[in-house]
């Protein structure tokens, strides 16, 4: 009689194992746990924790009810100090413009900003010539993608102000996905329209490669915008890039000189050269103060037709939907300065302090995170961050979330549930970069840490224009600045 109860004990632990094995094989689990164990980072927590369906969904994520109010600027001290973080009714940008030192990471105010209309409503100059005229954007090549992002943006309202057909511009990847030396050659950079949604741009401006624009400009550009005399004259950065332009693209820029004729700056964008045919500008960043192309009605249409392309969006919100389980998310983007420094090998006392520092004030905001999500009934937390902000999602990872996702994690989920193709597409770090800001700006709260990256400030500017509410690290209660947190010697 024991032989047999033990025989039926046996039978049933085999039958058990066998059917969670069979469970798991159908539903990816026994894949995605392997693929876990191969992945480089050690911590489960980087894992896929999602439901394993396969298949897309066509799901828009709900839009979440909130019932408390806006701090206002003057409200933000008092909010810290009593240990709350306000949200508001309805997620709304009026978050105030942060401005860095040398004005690139400025995030323009654009709650006042409306979403735009139809090419047919533009009430905008005319050249009056009757013939097509170009506009070539001569992106400055230094610093991240997220730079040239911003000055292409700028420059598609001068195209969208003087009635030019914009130049589809490459864009040049980040130097620590291959290698600086990569910055401008071919394989250092990625097109325009994998980049952005140009099919949807061109309701509003019209755009040409850079094959016919070379075609119909004899590869030259004929005069050049600038947005001051001084940033060509003291600087030898223009003749490097004039230089660049020819060896990549075949493009040839004029040579500068402070006699030549090919050169215009100042008010009235445009006057001097309105019948150039060939027309360049320089760094379209820096037109962000001239108040011709920045009015209220260029920018919401720009804001509005300028996306990312519709195959990224389209990914972004399948993958959400499944990883998130069709729920509303969070999403942070963290990066260190400190951090990135110390990891390249600069490392000193001060920067070691600083970095203790960064830490503290990362592990400390933790709690403030989840207190976030919890009154807010939030379960999904995504974080992006630069390669070398990678100790942040191991912070955070000690929170035991049971749905907390980063890209490694996104990575096999989209090897998981979505065709082979986007997965090798989505190989690139660039094209994953690009992923991560989409799934930053359509998210329900975004979290980020102001005047440190472009790539926070390109969302944060995009999510106000909507109305999406942002919240910067430094408005949690249990951050503090630096000078305020005691460290020991390191």
């Amino acid at each position: 009689m024991k032989k047999l109860y033990r025989y039926l004990i046996n039978y049933i632990f085999v039958c058990i194992v066998a059917f969670t094995f069979v469970y798991m094989l159908n539903n990816g689990k026994l894949m995605l746990l392997w693929n876990s164990f191969q992945s480089k980072t050690t911590n489960l927590k980087d894992t896929l924790r999602g439901s394993g369906h396969a298949g897309v969904f066509n799901v828009t994520i709900p839009h979440i009810e909130f019932t408390t109010s806006i701090p206002t600027k003057g409200e933000r001290q008092d909010t810290k100090t009593n240990g709350g973080i306000n949200l508001p009714a309805t997620i709304t940008g009026n978050n105030n413009s942060q401005t860095s030192k040398d004005g690139y990471d400025t995030v323009e105010n654009t709650e006042n900003v409306k979403p735009s209309v139809t090419k047919e409503e533009r009430h905008l100059p005319k050249s009056g010539s009757g013939k097509t005229l170009y506009l070539f954007p001569i992106q400055y090549y230094v610093g991240g993608p997220n730079h040239l992002y911003v000055t292409f943006m700028f420059t598609v309202r001068m195209a969208l102000y003087l009635n030019r057909t914009l130049v589809e511009i490459p864009f040049k990847i980040h130097g620590t996905a291959f290698g600086h030396q990569t910055a401008l050659t071919d394989k250092g950079v990625r097109n325009c329209n994998g980049t952005f949604d140009i099919p949807l741009l061109n309701n509003i401006v019209d755009t040409i490669t850079l094959e016919d624009f070379k075609e119909q400009c004899h590869n030259k550009v004929d005069a050049v915008l600038l947005a001051r005399p001084d940033y060509i004259s003291q600087t030898p950065m223009y003749g490097h890039h004039r230089n660049g332009f020819q060896e990549l693209f075949g493009i040839h820029l004029p040579d500068f000189n402070t006699q030549s004729n090919s050169f215009s700056y100042g008010n009235g964008v445009g006057q001097q050269f309105e019948k150039v045919k060939c027309l360049g500008v320089y760094d379209g960043n820096f037109f962000r103060g001239n108040r011709e192309i920045n009015t209220d009605v260029i920018k919401s249409k720009v804001y509005t037709y300028l996306q990312r392309a519709e195959f990224i969006r389209n990914t972004a919100r399948d993958i959400m939907q499944i990883v998130c389980k069709k729920k509303p998310y969070v999403a942070i983007h963290w990066r260190n300065q400190t951090g990135e420094l110390s990891l390249r090998g600069n490392v000193g006392e001060e920067k070691a302090r600083k970095l203790a520092k960064e830490n503290k004030n990362a592990e400390d905001t933790v709690t403030d995170i989840l207190a976030l999500m919890k009154d807010h009934k939030l379960s999904c937390l995504y974080v992006a961050y630069p390669p070398l902000s990678k100790a942040y999602f191991s912070i955070i990872s000690k929170s035991n979330l049971p749905l907390l996702f980063n890209k490694n994690s996104l990575n096999i989920a989209i090897k998981q549930n979505l065709p082979q193709e986007t997965d090798k597409v989505f190989r690139d770090p660039y094209m994953m970069s690009l992923l991560e800001q989409e799934i930053c700006y359509e998210s329900d709260i975004f979290i980020y840490r102001p005047k440190v990256s472009k790539w926070s400030s390109f969302v944060v500017q995009y999510r106000q224009s909507l109305g999406r509410y942002c919240l910067a690290f430094e408005d949690l209660p249990s951050w503090k600045p630096l000078e305020d947190i005691q460290s020991k010697r390191p």
